[in-house]
């Protein structure tokens, strides 16, 4: 109870700035997070449900162990590029929030871009992790729906 008292006397203790940022923070992941899930959704239902493969050309057909090495290894990709990237970021704004404006931190984690870029990387690895989840467990031996989304997600 005094853990929760003691955060709620921090939270007041805010600027109003502050608070509106600590409470639209998620908000940008939340959405992209939803977007990735229903992403997830719409491809499986394709593929399992709907079952693509006998209507798409053989050159699409892609076997289950190849969709589960092309997802696992985005997992790994995605994960890696986010953790640099994110890592690099916080490294550049704490030398200049030291250097010059110890606000910089707070502008920047408040800059629409900065939450967009933020929200498609969680986004992005929610999508392939939900994903290798599910096609970890299927049955299915051909796969057509994921393998193409996950290429034209990579090139674009």
């Amino acid at each position: 109870m005094i853990y929760y008292l003691y955060h709620l006397k921090k939270y007041l203790q805010m600027s109003k700035r502050q608070r509106k940022m600590q409470m639209t923070l998620w908000y940008m992941h939340i959405i992209y997070i939803g977007l990735a899930l229903f992403l997830v959704a719409a491809t499986l239902f394709m593929d399992l449900v709907v079952d693509l493969a006998p209507y798409a050309q053989e050159l699409f057909h892609f076997s289950a162990s190849v969709t589960r090495t092309l997802v696992s290894t985005l997992i790994g990709g995605i994960l890696t590029l986010s953790a640099f990237t994110l890592n690099s970021l916080l490294v550049v704004l704490t030398t200049f929030s030291g250097q010059f404006l110890p606000r910089m931190l707070l502008n920047f984690i408040s800059d629409k871009q900065t939450q967009h870029a933020l929200g498609i990387f969680n986004g992005s690895f929610i999508y392939v992790l939900v994903l290798s989840w599910f096609i970890g467990s299927s049955e299915k031996e051909v796969f057509v729906t994921v393998p193409m989304v996950k290429c034209l997600d990579t090139v674009f």
